[in-house]
Order: C-alpha cells, then sequence, then structure tokens
C-alpha cells in the first residue's frame, strides 16, 4: 500500500515540477505526518528535493511546455490575474510578460483603456480582438516552449517605451535571491521590463514560492508587489517586509 503510494506521489511531483505539502495530503488522502515519512524516503533517493512549503522533482528542472503548465493550479492562476488586472488604470501602458498567470490577465481588465506591450501569444490572441486595448506587439523569433518572442531584438525593441507598469511571471521566488525563472531565452527581455518600469508586479502561484530555478532576472528590492494565490508562511511574509515589497493575495472565495 505505501509502496504504491510513493511510486504514485513520485510521479504527481514530477509532473507537477514543485507541489506544496498540503496538495500532497488533499490529493493522497493521507495526514501531513505521513506525507513527511513519505517524503523523506524519497528524498533518501535523491529524486525529490525538499523547498520552502513543499518540494520540487529533481529529476526535470527544465521549463515544462506552455500548454502543460497552464493545467497546473489553474484555479488560483485566473484569481491572480484577476486581481492583477485591478491594478490597472484607464491609461496606462502596461508590459505583460508571457507566462500563463500573467495571460489570465487579459479577460479581467474590462473596459479600461490601455496600452499593453508584450510578446505573448495567449496575451496578443485575446487584446486584438479589444476595441478598448491599443496593442503592442514585440519582435522577434517565436519559442514554442513559452508561447512568446524572444531574443535581442525583442528587448531592444522594449526599450524604446516608458511603462507604468510591468506584471511578470516567474518559475520561483526566493527574497534572498529574488524573481527566478528556467528559460535562458527570456532573460533579456524580461530584464528590460524591469529596468523601464515603473511598478514591478509578479504574478506567481503559492507553489513556487521559495523554489530558486535556472537564472536571477529580477533582485526582491526591485519588486514592489507579489501577487499570490494563497497566503505566504510568515517567513516569507517577514522576508517580503524587509525588501518593501506588498503581499497581494487573491484567495479563494468560501
Amino acid at each position: 500500500m505505501r509502496a504504491d503510494r510513493l511510486k504514485r506521489m513520485k510521479v504527481y511531483i514530477e509532473e507537477h515540477g514543485n507541489v506544496s505539502m498540503e496538495q500532497l495530503c488533499k490529493t493522497f488522502g493521507v495526514s501531513i505526518n505521513t506525507v513527511r515519512r513519505d517524503l523523506a524516503g524519497l528524498q533518501e533517493t535523491g529524486e525529490i528535493q525538499k523547498i520552502y512549503g513543499g518540494v520540487m522533482s529533481t529529476q526535470n528542472r527544465n521549463l515544462l511546455y506552455f500548454d502543460k503548465r497552464s493545467e497546473m493550479n489553474h484555479d488560483e492562476k485566473r484569481r491572480i490575474g484577476a486581481k492583477a488586472a485591478e491594478l490597472v488604470s484607464d491609461g496606462d501602458v502596461i508590459f505583460i510578460d508571457s507566462g500563463t498567470t500573467t495571460s489570465e490577465m487579459v479577460p479581467n481588465l474590462g473596459s479600461k483603456k490601455v496600452t499593453i506591450i508584450t510578446g505573448s501569444l495567449p496575451v496578443i490572441k485575446y487584446a486584438a480582438g479589444q476595441e478598448n486595448i491599443s496593442l503592442i506587439v514585440l519582435p522577434g523569433v517565436y519559442d514554442t516552449q513559452v508561447n512568446s518572442v524572444t531574443g535581442g531584438d525583442t528587448a531592444n525593441y522594449l526599450k524604446k517605451f516608458n511603462i507604468d507598469s510591468a506584471f511578470m511571471a516567474a518559475s520561483g521566488f526566493v527574497p534572498a535571491i529574488g524573481a527566478t525563472h528556467a528559460s535562458m531565452q527570456e532573460y533579456d527581455v524580461k530584464r528590460c521590463a524591469i529596468e523601464k518600469s515603473d511598478n514591478i508586479y509578479l504574478l506567481i502561484d503559492h507553489t513556487k514560492l521559495g523554489n530558486a530555478t535556472l537564472i536571477n532576472y529580477a533582485t526582491a528590492d526591485e519588486l514592489t508587489a507579489l501577487i499570490t494565490g494563497e497566503e505566504p508562511e510568515a517567513s516569507m511574509k517577514s522576508a517580503c517586509d524587509e525588501n518593501n515589497i506588498t503581499i497581494i493575495t487573491a484567495l479563494e472565495e468560501k
């Protein structure tokens, strides 16, 4: 029974990349103490690694394809996107980063008259049909993995603009390191957006908090606010306070 559960738990963690302890309890219908014992066994094999608030698979730290990532924690991502859209005002010029969470912003902008700068194909597809949105599409090479355009030309074009707010995606966030991402190809664009924007909002689901991935593209003190779907733990809140990062939570309605 336990051996079967360990196999299924290992596969679940590999498929999701990183998961919280609470997720594992709910998914496998066991107590937190049982989960801890199971994870201790998997950690000994080197197949998983403990991270802030949960665990991650060590078998594949590469970025999953967009469609696969979009299925993960989808309800939370929709709440985060809706909450982020509330921060946009009429007349704003905003940058929307490529990502499965950031793309959830556009349907929630309503009738606000805004200018969107993006290379994200899902954002482009939705915004292109909205009369209230002025759309600036970044040039570059289309990357199927991130469903967006990337490259040096993309970043150079972005440098032309003065941006009110950037809504950024990340594969992980650790206060001591900052916002991290698993795609090296997107670094220049992300870095340029940070430098050209007055406000930097990081849209990130709770499972990525405390997780550091391949590259760091923004330090914690550069961020204006972190928008997530669950209340972070006390240590994360304290670290954000130290860096003057506002935490905005898009909680599930009871």
